[in-house]
């Protein structure tokens, strides 16, 4: 726009704002409108100003050389990947009902390309390391201003148009694509957060003012619900059943079955599993309000070793910034690491699943410079115990800690790689083989075939590009990716270099790997419910910055991480502890109100009723029908209430049955029983029997009812009748 025309658009807008002044003089006063035009020039110049230097030290802080050549790759991976899909036919087939349930979309494309981008950018790097490592030397563009080349009169309007786009892009939760999904009281939230930070950098507050705000936090949100109940809402029983009998099923089921082991390995860790059961046989987590009990104990042990981790980051010198920083983690990431949690109904989405996360990025500060291969031997001792423990979190960890042992040692030469690649596997089988004959029955070569065997199913069903959500387009994680593969490039760049790493370099190289290496699973699982490993890990990766480097590079990285990255990513943390439920169930625990009915768990009346009466009129028909079996969507619940068991080893059938392979399995199972009668769940149909009626206060899915007549049918079974909450099925003979 030349300046005539800046002119004479300004001139245009006189009138219309010359009226406003006058409205504006006679309601508050010419002194009183002069005051105030005069802050409010003075603050917006302010806002202004701050928000083309964040601009200016954004464009300074970008690695030009490598995000070229990784978006150069990123095309090519893009492009081979669709070529692949295309041409490569689908590899698992839903049941109908699956179908039905969880739309099932195609995302193959998303998932291969990110698995085939990250070979690709490992194999460039490595070989530019080798060969031409001058090529990305990194150029000096601090004192470059992207400012200097914008014209003076653009430069309010970039300011005005970065923070439009900033809440045009930034999504809270994720559903959908662009939309303007964050929250003005968050986004306030946010800034204030942000200043509160850059004053703490400043050094504004003391020592006992940031220990009674931790403390508080702690108080509120890590201790003051460990002696409240777990309250689950109506129509979400269901859901939880299904989570928690595939996550700790088979840690809570009353009697072990066959095959329970390979089941727990299968489905979410044997290990783990075996955690929950031992902490049944302690009276206090005995019941299924015991066990949430216990895995808010686990949210606390999980809490110390971020606070740990922080320590070790920040060093004892920068106590103050400890304490701010873990304030602020703690905050952010209490929604879902705390005892105010909000997804204690799908315990795959707290701490206890990735609990060897925060271990291994604790370790990795004290494996760093080991003489010889002694890194490389613990790692490998470990690395079975992660496996039998979550076979998902052992990938993130194992993929990591070695890609940072291998940083280390092609430091020292190809000796030192050969070297530390042959003490991790010797480590490792040695380990592997003692923890399998230690926990399984059998012979080690039949014991290892089965492994691989269900470890080969887990990474085809996880890496299928099946049962996930699409991707969309989500500023922060996009940024968070972006930053951690230009540091994978630059790490595999440095090999070369003499230098040492130390225990904090090396603790970033496993950080990064991790975040890079959960990517398969965030590509299959697009979801802000999913992220809480990347975000926090990032979180916990920029931290020195907060302390190291002149005091403006300090604020601007707080300010990036807290408005742009984690601006309360998971909703607003604070609002169960004074939202009217929580109020209500810590005036009811105090008054001696609570009823927790479903064993240990508090529910509403209706949920309460229709949940015991349902195991009532089970316990009826076993009692009727000799050799009765039984298959429920809460069958969780109804084994914790009848004392009997279901008919199924997997007890998240609907969850297990997804394909028709596994849909095999539960048919083979099924017709194996010889049961002369089945019992499956019957409530009342919502209209086009799809979805939860009103009075299905349990919330069980028709689709999962639909699975369960389907399934009992294919196995020799019609329907015989009914009653209120079972649909009754007899043998066919023929």
């Amino acid at each position: 726009m030349s300046t005539d025309k800046y002119f004479l658009a300004k001139e245009k807008t006189l009138p219309v704002v010359s009226y406003f002044e006058e409205k504006a003089i006679s309601l508050i006063g010419r002194k009183k409108y002069s005051v105030l035009k005069e802050k409010t020039s003075n603050g917006s110049s302010y806002i202004h100003e701050k928000t083309i230097i964040l601009i200016d030290r954004i464009v300074q802080l970008i690695d030009y050389k490598i995000l070229s050549a990784l978006i150069f790759l990123a095309v090519i991976a893009l492009g081979i990947s669709h070529i692949w899909v295309q041409q490569s036919p689908q590899e698992i087939t839903f049941t109908p009902e699956q179908v039905a349930y969880l739309t099932a979309p195609d995302t193959r494309l998303q998932s291969r390309f990110y698995s085939f981008f990250c070979v690709v950018v490992f194999g460039f790097f490595l070989f530019a390391a080798l060969y031409t490592p001058n090529i990305f030397q990194k150029s000096e563009n601090s004192g470059w201003q992207f400012s200097s080349i914008v014209p003076k009169w653009i430069l309010p309007w970039l300011a005005i148009g970065f923070w439009i786009a900033y809440v045009l892009l930034y999504k809270k939760n994720g559903d959908g694509f662009l939309q303007a999904g964050l929250k003005g009281r968050d986004f306030l939230l946010a800034l204030a957060t942000a200043y509160m930070m850059k004053e703490a950098i400043q050094g504004r507050f003391r020592t006992r003012t940031i220990a009674i705000a931790l403390f508080s936090v702690i108080s509120l949100t890590y201790l003051l619900p460990l002696v409240l109940p777990y309250e689950i809402a109506e129509t979400r029983l269901f859901s939880m059943d299904m989570h928690w009998s595939a996550v700790l099923g088979d840690g809570l089921y009353t009697e072990p079955l066959t095959g329970s082991d390979w089941a727990a390995f299968s489905n979410y860790g044997l290990l783990l599993n075996k955690l929950i059961a031992s902490s049944r046989l302690i009276p206090l987590f005995e019941s299924l309000g015991g066990t949430v009990t216990f895995l808010k104990l686990i949210n606390l042990v999980f809490t110390g070793l971020i606070i740990a981790i922080i320590f070790q980051r920040l060093g004892m010198k920068n106590i103050k910034m400890v304490g701010v920083t873990a304030l602020l983690i703690l905050i952010v990431y209490s929604s879902r690491i705390s005892g105010v949690a909000e997804t204690f109904n799908a315990p795959n989405q707290l701490p206890i699943r990735i609990l060897m996360i925060p271990v291994m990025v604790l370790l990795a500060y004290y494996l760093a410079g080991r003489r010889g291969a002694i890194g490389a031997i613990v790692f490998g001792l470990i690395s079975p115990v992660l496996v039998f423990y979550n076979f998902e979190t052992s990938y993130y960890c194992i993929l990591a800690m070695g890609f940072a042992i291998f940083i280390e040692s092609a430091r020292k030469g190809i000796l030192s790689v050969v070297t530390s690649g042959t003490a991790f596997a010797v480590s490792f089988l040695l380990s592997g083989c003692f923890l399998m004959l230690t926990l399984f029955d059998g012979s080690l070569s039949t014991i290892f075939a089965k492994l691989v065997e269900i470890a080969g199913i887990k990474i085809q069903s996880g890496t299928s590009g099946f049962a996930g959500l699409s991707a969309y387009f989500f500023l922060p994680f996009l940024w968070i990716m972006l930053h951690s593969f230009v540091l994978f490039s630059r790490y595999l760049l440095s090999i070369k270099d003499q230098d040492p790493l130390s225990p904090i370099e090396f603790q970033n190289i496993v950080i990064v790997g991790m975040i890079i290496a959960v990517g398969p699973y965030i590509m299959n699982r697009f979801s802000t419910q999913n992220m809480l490993v990347p975000f926090l890990l990032y979180t916990l990766l920029v931290l020195p910055k907060f302390t190291t480097g002149p005091r403006a590079d300090r604020v601007v990285w707080a300010f990036i991480l807290i408005v742009f990255i984690t601006p309360f990513i998971f909703g607003n943390p604070l609002k169960r502890i004074w939202s009217k439920e929580s109020v209500a169930i810590v005036s009811d625990k105090f008054l001696g109100n609570l009823d927790p009915c479903l064993d240990g768990i508090t529910a509403s009346d209706r949920l309460c009723n229709y949940t015991l009466e349902k195991a009532d009129e089970l316990k009826q028909l076993v009692q009727k029908n000799p050799g009765l079996e039984w298959i429920s969507e809460l069958s969780l619940n109804m084994t914790r209430l009848t004392g009997t068991q279901p008919a199924f080893d997997q007890k998240a059938h609907f969850f297990f049955g997804h394909n028709k392979e596994r849909r095999d399995i539960l048919l083979t199972s099924l017709r194996q029983l010889q049961a002369p009668v089945i019992a499956i769940d019957y409530n009342i149909r919502p209209r086009g029997n799809e979805g939860v009626h009103p009075e299905n206060y349990a919330g069980i899915h028709s689709t999962a009812e639909n699975f369960q007549r389907n399934l009992v049918r294919a196995a020799g079974y019609q329907i015989a009748g009914k009653t209120k909450y079972w649909v009754i099925a007899r043998k066919r003979y023929r």
